[in-house]
Order: C-alpha cells, then structure tokens, then sequence
C-alpha cells in the first residue's frame, strides 16, 4: 500500500465507510519488500482480494467497492477494511486472512490480532509437534484445507511431513525449532510442494511413499518409505505403508511422544467447508463435516485383504490424536475406538 510505514513505524489509521458515519479502524504494517494491513477486532472472510475489477475469485468479490491501489476496500457486508495486495509477486495469500473455514460467519469471530504474516502461524498440535495449513484451490471454486506437519526427533532435528507452499515468514518458523533433517512425501499424491520444500532446506534429505520416485524423476530421493527399522527417525516415529492401494500407498505415521497419528487421505475432517462447492465435493465422497476416510478409497482399494491387514497394524497403535492433511485436527481419549468405526466398511 503506497505511503505504508514500515513494521518499526506502524501507526493506526481510520477509513471511512462509503455509506455510513462507521469507520474501521486499522494498523497498516509491512514487512521489508511486502505491505499489508494489521488490525484488531473482527475478521472479514476473504484471504484476499485481487485489484482487477472483475475478479470473482474470492468470496463476495462481486460487493467490494473497487478503489485506487492507495485507497482500502471496505467489505460491505461486514464493514471491515480488506487487506491491500502484498507488493512482492507470489507471496502466499493465505497469510493474509483466515478464510471461512477459520473464521466462519463474516465479521462473527472475534481475533485478537491478524495480518498477513500472523493470520495462519505454525501452531503447536502437542510437545514436538507442530503443523500448519494451506487452503488449496480446485477446478469448480473447491477450496481444500491441506496440513503440512513438524516433529521433532530424537537429536533435536525435524521431520517435515506432506510439504505445503511455504514463505519467508514460514520458513523461518521452521527453522527457529530446529534444523530439518528429514522430508517426507507420505503418498503418491502429497509431493507437488516438495521441491520448494527442499530449495528452502537444502540439506533435508527426502524420503518418499513407495512409488513416487517412478513419478518424481525430477527430486533427488535418499530412500523410500517403508515398514521396519530402516528409518532414521524409528527412535521418535513408527510408520506402516497401507498395502493394497498402489495409486496412493499412503504411509501412516505414530509419533509416539504425542501419541497422534499422521495420515495424509486415510481420513478427512473437513468440519467447517469455505463455500459450497467444497461442501458439494464432500457431500460427493462421504466425508462432509465428518471425521473418517472418503469413498475414493473404494477405487484406490486393488487388494482388500492387504489393506485391511495394514489399517489393523494401524489401529493397534494407541494413539489419542490424528492429523489429517484435510480438515481439523481430530483427538479424543477413545480416537482409536472412533477411527476404527468409521474405518468399519474398510476393515469388512
């Protein structure tokens, strides 16, 4: 935003409301190469809006009141000023403003502070265990949660589990925990991030799901996932490959410490959709605002006996958490009873 001091001088300042005797009230900050807005009180819904006047890209863009790059949007539902567009190309939008599925109800969620370096930090799941998310976009307006996850090993060192897009802001986070030794790609699905994953952490070593490398020629892989002791962090985390699926082969992994369990597509917990074409795609495969596995699996599933025999090894683990790559996280003291039901067609 031209004119916008710097994060050592931010100062407070008011729109005007076209329409109305209300003001919103703002903190407009930046940081070095980038500007944004900082506010306290409500959050509006969009992580962001675009300055060409006919972009439908984000939700309710077709009310915001077009303005000079100088001036703020105001939303009109809502009566908030909408974050102006970072300066520096490619920085993540998600940083900007949680959307619905964070802050649902326009206007209704009460945060202490946001802008868009802080609005989706790295957040602490449990001791050694952090994760962070991405909202992913999709042919038909669908927006898909998707989980990055950290954990700590043994010797102070992080695994870095299903990469997501990441910035400066992020990457530093991360690096603040420790260094990062590891990176996995956990099925044949979760890797297009992966690549920037590994320019920000050149001495990671990758470790794939069995197959990807096949797919992946591009990625320099030191091993590939598997079940056994061979696995540099087996002191901190198990892992089993879900046999039977061989257009995933998912790897499931236990961290545990925490006693959670991180999977990838094995479950869904998408409780609160951003609109509703992603409530339509979750209705589709079974998983709208629920916690359990999607009705895909009935094609990704070629072995039936195989795959049954891995979940059980699965389900033997005693864990009280799980981290989906899609949706909330899930955790209650009986997780494992819970998981084993909505798992029950899988297991028949």
């Amino acid at each position: 935003m031209d004119g916008t001091p710097g994060l050592d001088g931010a100062k407070p300042v008011s729109f005007p409301i076209r329409g109305s005797s209300a003001s919103a009230s703002a903190s407009a900050s930046a940081a070095p190469g980038n500007s944004g807005l900082a506010r306290s009180g409500r959050a509006c819904s969009p992580l962001f809006h675009s300055s060409r006047p006919n972009c439908l890209r984000f939700q309710h863009s077709r009310s915001f009141q077009h303005r000079p790059r100088h001036q703020p949007r105001i939303c009109p539902r809502c009566a908030l000023a909408v974050p102006e567009e970072p300066a520096v190309p490619g920085l993540l939008v998600l940083r900007v403003l949680p959307p619905h599925a964070f802050a649902p109800g326009c206007g209704s969620t009460p945060l202490p502070r946001v802008d868009y370096l802080q609005a989706m930090p790295l957040v602490a799941v449990a001791s050694g265990l952090w994760s962070v998310t991405h909202t992913m976009r999709l042919p038909g307006g669908v927006r898909m949660p998707t989980r990055m996850s950290v954990a700590r090993l043994g010797d102070d060192g992080l695994l870095v589990h299903s990469a997501i897009p990441i910035d400066d802001a992020l990457a530093a986070e991360i690096a603040g925990l420790g260094k990062v030794l590891y990176v996995v790609a956990p099925n044949c699905f979760h890797h297009l991030h992966v690549g920037l994953l590994l320019a920000r952490f050149p001495e990671a070593k990758l470790f794939g799901a069995p197959g990807l490398a096949r797919k992946r020629a591009d990625l320099a892989f030191t091993g590939i996932l598997g079940e056994g002791s061979s696995a540099p962090w087996v002191e901190t985390i198990d892992q089993i490959v879900l046999e039977g699926a061989p257009k995933l082969n998912e790897v499931v992994f236990f961290h545990r410490a925490s006693r959670s369990l991180l999977v990838t597509d094995l479950f869904f917990n998408i409780t609160e959709p951003e609109n509703w074409a992603t409530g339509m795609l979750l209705r589709m495969v079974g998983t709208y605002k629920r916690f359990g596995p999607s009705r895909l699996w009935r094609f990704y599933r070629k072995d039936k006996k195989a795959l049954k025999a891995s979940v059980e090894k699965v389900l033997a683990w005693d864990f009280v958490r799980v981290l989906p790559a899609h949706g909330a996280v899930f955790e209650a003291d009986d997780a494992r009873e819970q998981a084993r039901a909505r798992l029950r067609w899988l297991l028949a």
